[in-house]
């Protein structure tokens, strides 16, 4: 049953991240499509941008998981891999299905310059969460200890 709950938790965590990926792309296609006079977006690439989605941030759970320690160069490359890899799959999976093709240059280089930009912004997010997070779960664990030994429970 543990693993199971702990299945179900990365999937909802891999599901959300999904989302975001997805919703980012079709968002940012979109608006390069509208600015260019294209007022729809083909049901395929809505399709595509959603299906690579998936993969993409279960690479990214996988990246990091939870009952591991890394060393410092680890979460370097790892960091660097979170990344850099999922844009790379987005630029060959826009060349090898197209979305770009007959569109000026300025809209995939847009596109893809946003994409690693939003990457790299989402991942030091998630680090400044991550520390504050920490930083007050070891608060409250001083805070717990400190009334215990007030009151003669720890010694």
């Amino acid at each position: 049953m543990k693993k199971f709950k702990e299945f179900v938790k990365n999937e909802v965590d891999v599901e959300f991240f999904c989302c975001v990926w997805a919703m980012t792309m079709i968002f940012l296609y979109g608006l390069e499509l509208y600015l260019y006079g294209v007022k729809e977006v083909p049901f395929a690439i809505i399709f595509q941008m959603f299906l690579f989605s998936y993969p993409i941030a279960w690479f990214q759970k996988v990246l990091f998981r939870k009952d591991r320690k890394y060393s410092k160069l680890e979460v370097r490359i790892r960091s660097i891999l979170w990344s850099l890899l999922p844009f790379l799959l987005i630029v060959a999976i826009s060349v090898l299905f197209k979305w770009f093709e007959g569109y000026p240059l300025w809209m995939p280089l847009g596109f893809y310059g946003i994409m690693i930009f939003f990457f790299v912004c989402i991942w030091v997010l998630l680090q400044v969460l991550y520390e504050d997070e920490t930083d007050q779960l070891n608060r409250y664990l001083q805070e717990f200890k400190g009334s215990k030994h007030a009151e003669g429970g720890l010694k």
